[in-house]
């Protein structure tokens, strides 16, 4: 976890590899984790740093197995230890963005995620491999005057030369609207919440990752400057 000034909250809640030994009767080791979005997160990070731009994130130590941060606190199963991890993720993004508000206005959160963009034609997703994947509840969670902002990053990104899905608007692909920790912003007024969901292929290829990062940085660099025009 780190905080900086700006309006600029990240968000990596299935990147974790510990299973804390008083956790593990409660966890699933065979469940996957999104491998490198903690990486990626910190990639990020470090990219808004060197151009000027303090963003603050939260990533998961812990496996996916132990707990699903991004489906709803029922995944705790009512277990106190389960319940204070998922706690205090949420409650630790929150203060971030409430701070973000505070200071600049409004907050931009960005929640990683990533999925199997497998082979050939594009796997088992209706898109090619390697294309970004949205999720804002279908825009939802993109307040209207935060709207044209969005617009700003996913064009940003576009210009670097990724393909996006949805290719504009809000027309999301059904399993990736956006999971339990974008979705915890609903209502927020001055908050637009994004998941974002990062091809395979990417993320676990340094050079391509690393790329990706930086474009994302300077994406959101755009972002913020057009939002405080």
């Amino acid at each position: 976890m780190f905080r900086g000034d700006s309006p600029v909250v990240l968000s990596a809640p299935h990147g974790g590899r510990e299973f804390p030994e008083e956790l593990r009767p409660y966890a699933d080791p065979e469940e996957k984790i999104d491998l490198h979005t903690d990486l990626l997160l910190e990639e990020v990070a470090a990219e808004c740093e060197a151009r000027g731009l303090a963003a603050s994130g939260v990533a998961a130590l812990f496996a996916r197995g132990v707990l699903d941060l991004n489906w709803g606190r029922e995944r705790t199963r009512g277990v106190p230890e389960l319940e204070e991890l998922f706690d205090a993720y949420y409650r630790a993004l929150h203060r971030m963005a409430d701070a973000a508000v505070e200071r600049h206005g409004f907050a931009l959160v960005l929640d990683l995620h990533g999925y199997d963009d497998g082979g050939g034609s594009g796997g088992r997703h209706p898109f090619p491999p390697g294309t970004l994947v949205f999720g804002t509840r279908r825009g939802e969670l993109v307040p209207g005057w935060l709207r044209p902002a969005y617009d700003a990053f996913r064009k940003s990104l576009q210009a670097s030369g990724y393909t996006l899905c949805p290719a504009e608007g809000f027309n999301e692909y059904a399993p990736f609207v956006g999971g339990s920790v974008v979705d915890s912003f609903r209502g927020r007024r001055n908050v637009a919440a994004v998941m974002l969901e990062v091809p395979r292929g990417i993320r676990l290829n340094e050079r391509k990752r690393r790329g990706l990062a930086s474009a994302v940085a300077q994406a959101l660099i755009d972002t913020v400057q057009f939002a405080q025009v």
